[in-house]
């Protein structure tokens, strides 16, 4: 599928669309691979934990804010999955801070075993506007940047894996990053795209906060400009690598904790399973699809016209300037957390 190709997508089609959708998860065998989940520990992280776990996955590894969350879910994927043999190891990362997800990812980088997928699942939700420690709005910083710093810096992770020897269970299949989108990015107003100044700190200034809606339908469409961006990378570019992003459709989720009692059970109730919404996760993780693509119902499917359109190709390369000197400032920060470099000649790859 064509990178500028989109679609207009209304509410009441998602709706008509989730009604009558009807896939299946693909049966693949993942013996001998690896494969990373954030927020792994509850909710759809871990629906998609559970269908690695049924695909035997050698190893699995959950993050979660908190160490006792993640080993209690690794814990637990035995007792869902009686039949699974592989190991579940835990780590911990939080996205609300620099510190904690640059920690993570050195350490995950220093791990001597492979990486074949990364399933960047973890995603915050809320209903006012509350600030990280590190200054950004919760969901820019944790659903956004700290996403987009997290790939970056795990990519050459998943181009190492790629020189290692292929599983016989699934050979053809590339390490595969997959972040985790969603359809509501088509309605996302995004007023700050057109902002003279910066595109960032339009979105963290509380005045231009409209709503907790619109914050996360933004924060999602983020995640396909990050996975489009990370496609432009010569691990990818080059074939090594396979990037993607997918939206799990309406689904049963603890996100929506955050909207009031009455409003949250009225959507779970017209919701998905967490288990099929998460069949989406497998089937981008596993499959082939262009670089940068957008993946819903198990198959690829046009992200929204806005993407795809001159004005939002605009955007997305000026907020991925604006990621890049973010990141580089956190660069000079690096004593204690292992500097981060970045060298322009490939493109921004990051390395320790």
């Amino acid at each position: 599928m064509s990178q500028d190709q989109g679609r207009h997508y209304s509410q009441l089609a998602f709706i008509k669309d989730h009604m009558f959708a009807s896939f299946s998860a693909p049966k693949v065998d993942l013996t001998g691979r690896t494969v990373l989940v954030t927020g792994g520990n509850t909710g759809l992280g871990y629906a998609a934990v559970l269908h690695f776990a049924r695909s035997n996955a050698s190893r699995i590894i959950i993050t979660s804010r908190s160490l006792q969350r993640a080993q209690a879910a690794a814990e637990q994927v035995h007792k869902d999955v009686p039949s699974y043999r592989g190991i579940v190891d835990v780590m911990r990362l939080d996205l609300a801070s620099w510190s904690s997800t640059i920690a993570f990812c050195k350490a995950l980088n220093s791990d001597p075993g492979r990486l074949d997928i990364i399933v960047a699942n973890a995603g915050v939700k809320t209903d006012t506007y509350q600030q990280t420690a590190d200054g950004y709005e919760g969901a820019l910083q944790i659903n956004g940047l700290a996403t987009a710093l997290m790939c970056l810096l795990c990519l050459p992770k998943l181009g190492e894996t790629a020189g290692m020897e292929v599983p016989a269970g699934s050979k053809g299949m590339k390490p595969t990053l997959t972040i985790v989108a969603s359809d509501v990015h088509h309605w996302a107003k995004f007023p700050q795209a057109n902002a003279p100044g910066s595109l960032i700190e339009a979105l963290n200034d509380p005045d231009q906060f409209i709503s907790f809606d619109e914050r996360y339908n933004v924060s999602k469409l983020l995640s396909i400009y990050n996975a489009r961006e990370i496609a432009k990378l010569p691990a990818v570019t080059s074939g090594k690598v396979l990037v993607n992003s997918v939206g799990p459709g309406m689904v049963v989720s603890a996100l929506r904790d955050g909207m009031g009692p009455f409003t949250a059970w009225l959507i779970n109730a017209m919701s998905w399973s967490a288990e099929k919404g998460t069949r989406n996760f497998l089937w981008a993780a596993t499959q082939p699809t262009a670089p940068g693509a957008y993946v819903t119902h198990c198959k690829e499917t046009p992200p929204s016209l806005f993407i795809v359109s001159a004005k939002g190709k605009k955007t997305q390369e000026k907020y991925w300037r604006e990621c890049l000197a973010i990141f580089r400032q956190l660069g000079g920060r690096g004593a204690g957390q292992g500097a981060l470099d970045i060298d322009d000649r490939e493109r921004h790859a990051f390395r320790w």
